[in-house]
């Protein structure tokens, strides 16, 4: 029995792995929990589980949206839990610069929804969370 639950273990471990390693491609961060931070926050939000989302976003959070509404995080977490999971959903980052050792902004784009998405990243407590993000729609050219 323990080797069926071992077997399993690793499965579940393979395939998180494989479905958030697909879900960010493009530029890295050059602090690795920085990185960990950014792709398990993408995975939470493809996953639409709020409870895992809120572990990567500070209590400060505010998003402008591509309309130019401005949402708070409690209403950022209920609209990412809502919905249909997305797993194959990719996001490209564009680029991820540091501002010394405790805050970064990421620069992403998701094809599917033709947005581009800038992200400021600070670290608290010792553990990277998103401090806003701002989406604007990408024009066609």
């Amino acid at each position: 029995m323990t080797a069926r639950r071992l077997a399993v273990a690793i499965t579940f471990v393979l395939v998180g792995a494989s479905l958030s390693h697909a879900q960010l491609t493009g530029a890295k961060a050059k602090d690795p929990s920085l990185q960990a931070a950014m792709e398990a926050r993408q995975s939470a939000i493809n996953m639409r589980n709020g409870a895992e989302s809120e572990k990567y976003t500070a209590a400060e959070f505010v998003n402008v949206s591509a309309d130019g509404e401005i949402l708070s995080r409690e209403s950022r977490l209920k609209a990412q839990s809502s919905g249909p999971a997305t797993p194959k959903h990719s996001t490209i980052i564009d680029s991820v610069r540091m501002f010394g050792p405790d805050a970064a902004v990421s620069i992403q784009r998701n094809p599917g929804t033709n947005n581009r998405i800038t992200i400021v990243w600070v670290r608290q407590g010792g553990a990277w969370k998103a401090a806003s993000s701002h989406t604007s729609t990408i024009k066609a050219k």
